[in-house]
Order: structure tokens, then sequence, then C-alpha cells
């Protein structure tokens, strides 16, 4: 550690000494990882068997999510909702609730190209077996919302914050769950339009919940008067996870002559 800091039972304690007002510090330590450490998946869907994971209904308009053969991010399938040029509010939710436990992580590869600012989708939790949701904007921490939707044209989720406008390509957003620790819940996928014009729409697939290993941190700074300040930081841990295919290899071949097979080792961590 920097700045004259020392660990005792977990805790680095930097002595900082006299700091005026204005006055900063930057110290750091270093942390080792475990090697037994693992995570454990809570709930995954690559889209490839079915609907029975999701439940599909709507708000507003006629419009529901569908699950189509056409621009997955693996595989060959992936939800999609159609922006249109009416008022429509698309939910796809999960069939089951699911008890959270450790630290999970929801994990998303999702792609949208929408009006910008007018449509678009956000994501919800229930921990009450869908009577009410609770946007999860706040707990995203990677990918999070890009912008907001306006309010004047009679979108169902206007001035709240939300995935709009055109992501390019596939990306993958993060959110800590870890706040439901201990719950049940589900997740709700839900886009919504308004009566300006119609386009390309959200697509969503490869979504998992994970309790991951992590690192949690918690820095507080005590004045000798006793005010304390506190502050933390969530760091997950990319887990090795290797992957050899085939599972064997097998030839017939007369003697005196060569092969050759190729094995393939991928490390998915992470």
């Amino acid at each position: 550690a920097t700045c004259g800091g020392s660990e005792s039972g977990g805790i680095v304690s930097f002595p900082l000494g006299t700091m005026n007002s204005g006055d900063m510090a930057s110290c750091t330590f270093q942390v080792q990882v475990s090697g037994d450490l693992g995570h454990t998946v809570l709930f995954v869907d690559d889209m490839e068997s079915g609907e029975g994971n999701w439940t599909v209904s709507h708000g507003q308009g006629q419009n529901n999510w569908t699950l189509k053969n056409s621009n997955p991010h693996s595989g060959s399938y992936a939800w999609f909702a159609q922006e249109r040029d009416v008022i429509t509010d698309q939910y796809l939710s999960m069939t089951n609730q699911l008890p959270l436990s450790g630290r999970p992580i929801l994990h998303f590869w999702h792609h949208y190209n929408t009006e910008s600012s007018f449509d678009g989708g956000v994501v919800e939790i229930s921990t009450d077996g869908g009577t009410t949701w609770t946007d999860l904007g706040a707990e995203m921490t990677q990918n999070g919302y890009n912008g907001s939707i306006s309010s004047s044209w009679g979108s169902p989720i206007g001035g709240r914050g939300a995935f709009t406008g055109n992501s390019g390509a596939y990306i993958e957003t993060l959110v800590d769950l870890s706040s439901y620790n201990g719950q049940n819940v589900q997740i709700r996928f839900r886009f919504a339009t308004d009566t300006s014009r119609s386009g390309n729409g959200w697509y969503v697939d490869d979504v998992q919940i994970v309790d991951e290993a992590a690192i949690f941190n918690e820095a507080c700074v005590e004045a000798s008067r006793g005010d304390v300040d506190c502050a933390s930081v969530l760091t997950p841990v990319i887990i090795p996870n290797i992957v050899v295919s085939p599972d064997s290899l097998a030839s017939t071949q007369a003697a005196d002559t060569q092969t050759t097979q190729v094995l393939n080792i991928e490390n998915t961590g992470g």
C-alpha cells in the first residue's frame, strides 16, 4: 500500500495526518484473489429453447415482443420489440420468480435502433410477483441508459432514462442486483413508442443472472473529531472457464499415413 498504509484484520489504514480544506490524497493498495473463487449461474437463457422462460404482454397498443430468427447475438433466435408509429407499451417478463443469492449480476446483450429521445426501452424488476415494478437504471454498471424519453408525445415511459437511438450493434449491459439479494424477483424488458414514426426496434438476447465472485471495498475517512464519510465499490472477478472441444478425437487410417485433427481450447470466463 502507498501513503504508509498498513493492513490488520483485512482493514488497510492510511495515516493521512492534517488535511486542509481543498487538500486531496490518492492512496492505493493491491488485493490478491483466492484461487478457489467461483460463480454460480442463477438463470440463463440464450433464447434457443423457445419462449418458456418469458411472458409477453402489453399495457397500451396491440403489439407484443416476438421471438425472431433474425439478428440474434448468438445462435438463431432473439426477442424483438417492433418500433411503431402509434403508442405502444410492450412487456417481456420473466415467467417465474427467481430467488437471488450472493452478489447477483444481471447480464444481457441487446441491440436497439429507435427514434432517439422518443422511442426506447427500460429494464425493470419486481419483488412482489409482478404487481409493481422498479426501474433498474440506477443499478446499471456497464452500458446503462444512454438518453431519456420525451414527455411531449404520449410515450408510456416519457420523462424516464432509457435505451434510445442506435446502439450500432449488440452491446452487453450489466446490472448489479445486490440490493435485491435474498428476495424472489422477476426481470422485465419494457419497450415503449409514441405517435411519431416507426422504425426498427429493440433486440434482446443471451440473458443471465450470475452470483459472481467479487471484491467489495469500502473506504472510510474519519476525522479527529469523529466525523466519518464512506464510499464503496464492487469489483467483479473474472473466473477462468476453460472449454475444450471436441470432447474426444478418433480416426481410422491406413498404416504409414498421417492425419490432422483440431482440438479447440477456449477460455470463456467472465
